[in-house]
């Protein structure tokens, strides 16, 4: 049994990064899937791992690591033969991985989870379900954005 586990959910765009980075890699892992929208990330157990409440993060011999790009770049060096493809073993691919995943963490994902806030985070918030409503809202704004 693996000393890795993931701690993910679905909805998390950041989380099924990393549940892909894992599976391509083929690092060997467990997996605990919390769902989000009835508050298991904000569970006392979880939060007693990690105080942010966020998704995704690992555990690894009793150590919890949060932020996915940062885990991804941890592994990468730990499992270089098994990430090689993923990431790259020069400085000048490295750069580019690099280069592109801070861009998608520090300006793309933040604008378009400025849109998605709009219709979903007073759901999480108050871990009500998402009704038929707020779904055709969500699809018109992405309709509208990538248009």
């Amino acid at each position: 049994m693996s000393s890795l586990q993931l701690i993910w959910s679905r909805v998390s765009q950041p989380s099924r990064a990393l549940k892909s980075f894992l599976a391509d890699s083929g690092i060997p892992h467990t997996e605990r899937e919390l769902d989000m929208f009835k508050g298991e990330h904000k569970s006392p157990e979880i939060i007693a791992l990690n105080p942010a409440g966020t998704v995704p993060f690992i555990i690894e011999n009793g150590e919890v690591m949060v932020e996915s790009v940062a885990i991804m770049r941890y592994l990468s060096d730990k499992y270089s033969a098994q990430a090689a493809g993923l990431y790259g073993t020069d400085a000048m691919t490295q750069y580019y991985v690099d280069k592109w995943a801070d861009y998608y963490t520090n300006g793309l994902r933040p604008a378009f989870g400025d849109i998605m806030n709009v219709f979903l985070g007073a759901r999480v918030a108050e871990q009500r379900p998402l009704t038929d409503f707020d779904k055709h809202n969500v699809g018109k704004a992405l309709k509208e954005v990538f248009a």
